[in-house]
């Protein structure tokens, strides 16, 4: 039997722990986004869950915005493509949606090629897809015989009424897609609690902040990428890389077009309206300087091909950066016609020799018999021997390639620092030129410098930071098809298509834009066009000359550059 003060004791305990209890309960509830409300319990009888740990929880809060603004995001994607923004102008009528994929890059397909341009904001956009097609009723202005390409070009007020309303529709479809896409997940919620239909309060606060997210974040990445001094690169491919600034490469644009079929035309005028449009300002300018960049000739004579193209193109100069010939035997270029080609072309042709310009490390054969041609401007006359030669205001340097034509072809990259360091030497403390040009990738690799660095001799073209490798102008020549790459990666690859690149100065002596050209069918057949970048210059020497000028008032200059 109990004693009264046991039976007391016994009353009393579960009102002295229950305090105990709840205060523990409570340690972690002083926030409502951090605990388990009271409505979220399945009933008031229900025993709670242990809490979780404060990090635990707001990680895992971080992790669901994150991942319902994804969702919203690509909602907003799916829904401008299945609700495309139509835009038109006189002739054209046209779609445009977003791509999930934040590549910063507006496409327009055609059925003759495709446009793209690049762009370089800070933060990657959603790509931009614009496809277009001509109206009906233009097949009417054929009947006319004045009908150019400027015909159906459109207006500057045209492009600016579709950007501005592309811009409204897409971003308007976009929202409207998120929008409707959290709608959903904040009901699926609100649904999946047993007790109480509708969402609580830190699942409203969770959809708010993804909402918030998903439009804020490419809307901001959009407006800072796609603007006009954000302009890359322009690339056409097929037909459309026949259009360009000025009037034709081997023939004009237009002639061409008519020449196919008068329905190209309209949309070679469109996608000259679509890069007139976009180009920064800078890229229109007058330039001061035009340059002219080939590589590995092999001793095929297409010199009328590049007077043609001086012509055309309004060159300055042109920079051959080595293998002019197979075999190291300058009769080969002697009975091609080449060092008459050469002397007829009325602008600088500025060489450096390469790894098949000659047949031995002392051989000049070569060196010498281009040396007697009035307009050559040879970078490394004699062994250790260097000339800057200025070319209205920009300079340009460079040094020759130790190989020889039945070389070891063994570790190339190393038998090219040797020179590279003499070349260096040379300069001392002078300003290094503006271009310094030799024949391999390895030879000018990891030269300090804030002007470009050219090579040639892969045969195919490539851009790596400020060091530019141009293509082959003649396909390569005899071994075009025949050299391929060799197993430590220096070596010449085959090719089956024809590069050059026109580099482009300002008044500043800044490099503009770069140009790069491919096409084929050069020999037989009917020439075409297999593309065309426009490179903006600032994306691969991003500094200004201060206090230079350039332009034709600077004329030719030579300097002689000996070791200090």
């Amino acid at each position: 039997m109990s004693s009264p003060a046991s039976e007391e004791s016994d009353a009393t305990a579960p009102d002295e722990t229950t305090p105990s209890d709840d205060a523990g309960a409570s340690d972690d509830s002083a926030s409502p986004d951090e605990s388990t409300s009271p409505d979220d319990s399945d009933s008031p009888g229900d025993p709670k869950p242990p809490a979780w740990p404060r990090w635990r929880r707001r990680l895992l809060i971080a992790a669901g915005i994150l991942g319902l603004a994804l969702v919203g995001y690509v909602a907003g994607i799916a829904t401008t493509l299945v609700l495309p923004t139509p835009v038109h102008t006189r002739y054209y009528e046209g779609t445009v949606s977003l791509h999930a994929w934040p590549s910063s890059t507006l496409k327009a397909p055609t059925v003759f090629g495709d446009i793209d341009v690049h762009f370089d904001g800070p933060v990657p956009a959603p790509g931009i897809e614009l496809r277009t097609q001509v109206k009906g009723d233009v097949t009417d202005l054929f009947a006319r015989e004045d009908v150019s390409v400027d015909t159906f070009r459109p207006t500057d007020g045209e492009v600016r009424r579709v950007a501005s309303s592309a811009l409204r529709g897409v971003v308007l479809r976009f929202g409207l897609g998120l929008l409707a896409a959290e709608a959903v997940m904040l009901t699926l919620l609100a649904l999946g609690r047993r007790h109480h239909r509708h969402p609580s309060w830190i699942q409203v606060r969770v959809i708010a902040a993804a909402t918030v997210i998903g439009v804020l974040v490419p809307a901001i990445a959009g407006w800072q990428a796609y603007r006009g001094d954000r302009v890359a690169a322009i690339r056409a491919t097929s037909l459309l890389g026949t259009v360009r600034s000025n009037a034709g490469l081997l023939t004009d644009v237009q002639t061409r077009a008519q020449q196919v079929s008068r329905y190209v035309t309209n949309v070679l005028a469109l996608s000259q309206s679509l890069q007139d449009s976009l180009v920064p300002p800078e890229l229109a300018q007058q330039p001061a300087v035009r340059l002219l960049m080939v590589s590995d000739i092999h001793g095929a004579n297409q010199y009328p091909i590049i007077k043609g193209l001086i012509a055309d193109e309004k060159i300055d100069a042109v920079v051959d950066s080595g293998d002019l010939i197979n075999f190291g035997n300058p009769r080969e270029a002697e009975a091609a016609g080449i060092f008459t080609s050469i002397a007829q072309l009325g602008v600088p042709y500025i060489f450096v020799k390469g790894n098949h310009d000659a047949t031995s490390a002392t051989d000049r054969a070569l060196l010498d018999r281009l040396a007697a041609i009035p307009n050559v401007v040879l970078l490394e006359p004699k062994n250790g021997q260097y000339q800057q030669v200025s070319v209205d205001g920009v300079t340009i340097g460079g040094f020759n390639d130790p190989r020889y034509y039945g070389d070891s072809d063994t570790d190339n990259d190393k038998k090219q620092k040797p020179r590279q360091k003499a070349f260096l030497a040379a300069y001392g403390d002078r300003t290094l030129p503006d271009i310094v040009v030799s024949h391999e990738p390895a030879a000018v690799e990891g030269i300090k410098t804030k002007g470009m660095l050219i090579d040639g001799h892969m045969h195919t073209p490539g851009i790596d930071g400020n060091r530019v490798t141009v293509g082959t102008f003649t396909g390569g020549g005899l071994f075009g098809k025949r050299i391929e790459e060799s197993e430590s990666g220096d070596g010449e690859r085959a090719t089956a298509s024809y590069f050059f690149d026109i580099a482009v100065y300002g008044k500043s002596c800044s490099l503009v834009n770069l140009t790069r050209y491919s096409f084929r069918s050069i020999v037989e057949g009917r020439p075409a066009y297999d593309g065309l970048n426009v490179i903006n210059g600032r994306s691969i020497v991003d500094t200004i000359p201060e206090g230079r000028t350039c332009g034709a008032s600077n004329g030719i200059q030579r300097t002689p550059i000996s070791p200090p």
